[in-house]
């Protein structure tokens, strides 16, 4: 389970993150779930301004892709 959006949290639980702060304004965040619901990633990304996360795919070799939009 893969889910991705937009935050305005400053203490979101992060795990195995790739940036573990939030940073300001509204930033995009991707968190993955076991199927048991087994909090396995979490993570925000984005800069000062605003950022969100639109959609999530995986692909044939399990990489999650993001798309979003930025500010």
């Amino acid at each position: 389970i893969i889910i991705a959006g937009r935050t305005t949290s400053t203490d979101m639980p992060t795990l195995n993150a790739f940036d573990s702060i939030f940073n300001g304004g509204i930033d995009a965040f991707m968190a993955k779930f076991s199927a048991g619901g087994q909090l396995l990633v979490a993570t925000y990304f984005g800069g000062s301004g605003e950022d969100q996360a639109n959609g999530v795919a995986v692909d044939s070799a399990d990489n999650i892709i993001i798309a979003g939009r930025t500010t």
